[in-house]
C-alpha cells in the first residue's frame, strides 16, 4: 500500500459547469485550475496512491466538482464536503454524500466565535448523525475554539473529529 495525502483541493476554470460561490472571482483562483491530473502527476511518483479531497472554498456548499473528480477516479479520491448545517434535511444530505464517498464535513466559524457556531442546532444534528454514519467532523478552528470543540466532543463522544489547520 502506498501513501495517502490527507488534504488536497481541486478546482477548475470551467465556471459554466462549476460556478463560483458568491463572493469569489476568477481572479482569486491561483493557479486558474488545479485538476486531479495535476495532483496525481505529482503524487504518484512519490508513492501517493490515494488522496482525500477537501471541498474548495471557491464553490461554497456546491460539492459538484469534487464529487465529479471522485467519480472519475474510483478508489483514488475520498472527500470532505461542505454543507449547510442549518438545512432542514442535513442528515439526508450527509447520507447522500456518504454514499458518494464523502467521509467527513469541513466546518468553520467564518466571522463567529467557535462557541457560537459549534453549539447551533444544525451542528448538533450533524455531530449526532456523524456518530451513526462514522463521518468525521473536520473543524477548521483556532486554538480559542478548542474549549467549544471539547464540549461538542464530550456531548457526542462517538463522533469522529478532525482538527483542520489548528
Amino acid at each position: 500500500m502506498g501513501y495517502i495525502d490527507c488534504h488536497v483541493h481541486v478546482w477548475t476554470d470551467d465556471l459554466a459547469a462549476y460556478p463560483l460561490a458568491p463572493g469569489f472571482t476568477r481572479e482569486q483562483m491561483a493557479p486558474p485550475t488545479y485538476p486531479a491530473e495535476s495532483i496525481l502527476g505529482a503524487a504518484r511518483p512519490c508513492g501517493v496512491d490515494r488522496v482525500v479531497l477537501v471541498q474548495m472554498s471557491y464553490y461554497g456548499t456546491d460539492n459538484s466538482y469534487m464529487l465529479d473528480t471522485m467519480r472519475r477516479f474510483p478508489g483514488v479520491f475520498g472527500g470532505i464536503a461542505v454543507i449547510d448545517a442549518e438545512a432542514a434535511d442535513v442528515e439526508a444530505e450527509m447520507d447522500r454524500l456518504n454514499a458518494l464517498g464523502v467521509r467527513g464535513f469541513r466546518m468553520q466559524p467564518k466571522e463567529q466565535a467557535a462557541g457560537d457556531w459549534l453549539s447551533t442546532s444544525g451542528f448538533r444534528r450533524m455531530f449526532a448523525h456523524a456518530a451513526q454514519t462514522r463521518q468525521a467532523m473536520c473543524c477548521l478552528i483556532n486554538p480559542d475554539g478548542l474549549p467549544a470543540l471539547d464540549a461538542m466532543c464530550a456531548a457526542y463522544p462517538e463522533t469522529p473529529v478532525v482538527v483542520d489547520h489548528l
